[in-house]
Order: C-alpha cells, then sequence, then structure tokens
C-alpha cells in the first residue's frame, strides 16, 4: 500500500493526501485507507492530479457505484464523469450554493471533482460540514 499523509486544513473539515499517484488506480487496502479517512475529514484534496476522464471514474468506483449525473450539461464519452465549464456558469445551478444531490432519498456518498482550468482570482469550491453544525446546536435543537 502506498505511504499517505493526511494534512487537516481547518478545525471542522477537509484534509490535503499526499503519497499517492491517482493514475495508477487504487487498490483495496488504499481505497479502505481512503473511505476511513472521508468519513474522518468530510471532504479529501488530492492536489495535481491529472486524470483522464477514464481514471477519475475508476478512482470515483473504489469508493462505491457511481450515480449518474441528474443534470444536463455537456460531458465526456465516459458515462458517469460531466464536464461543466464554469466560463459563463449563470443559470447552471453551480453559481450558487447548492448539495449535489444530498436532497435524494438515497444521496450519492460524495462527489469527484476535478479542477482542469481556474481562474487566476476567485473559482473557489467552498464545503460546509453538516456535521459540525449539527454539533454546535444545543441539545433541545439537536432533538
Amino acid at each position: 500500500m502506498t505511504e499517505l499523509c493526511f494534512k487537516r486544513l481547518t478545525a471542522a473539515i477537509g484534509a490535503e493526501v499526499t503519497g499517492i499517484d491517482l493514475r495508477r488506480g487504487v487498490g483495496d487496502a488504499t481505497a479502505e485507507v481512503l473511505r476511513r479517512a472521508l468519513a474522518e475529514h468530510q471532504v479529501l484534496f488530492f492536489r495535481d492530479q491529472p486524470l483522464s476522464p477514464e481514471e477519475q471514474l475508476r478512482f470515483a468506483e473504489s469508493f462505491g457505484p457511481v450515480m449518474m449525473p441528474l443534470i444536463d450539461t455537456a460531458s465526456t464519452s465516459v458515462p458517469g464523469v460531466t464536464v461543466l465549464d464554469q466560463t459563463a456558469p449563470k443559470g447552471q445551478y453551480t453559481d450558487r450554493w447548492h448539495a449535489d444531490s444530498t436532497n435524494l432519498p438515497e444521496p450519492p456518498l460524495g462527489a469527484v471533482l476535478l479542477a482542469v482550468q481556474l481562474p487566476p482570482v476567485g473559482g473557489d469550491t467552498c464545503f460546509a460540514s453538516m456535521a459540525a453544525a449539527f454539533e454546535a446546536l444545543s441539545p433541545s435543537l439537536q432533538r
């Protein structure tokens, strides 16, 4: 198994993962370590991973079955991989807060996002920990 390192990014959510080349695929033991890290950190960041659509899909499948997208966008020839061109995102539902299908009766475990081209300023994807939000509530509100 690859020697993975996890660097916590905030007190509530996110860790940067190093020590892995996702292009080589993820074996069962490494996938299990990543699943546990995802449960702990809620978001994992893998920097400088120039994946093909096929490699991205293979990585996503190491966490479980991939849900087909519910939005109509341009996509690759690889089912399960959707391309979002955010040059002019107005009206594409990505220019405001959204929750990537977590409203469904059986929501997906997560999403595997791959930024190909980023603007010099902005273009941020923000994440919020609903677990931390719940824990911050008073016991009466939690009930």
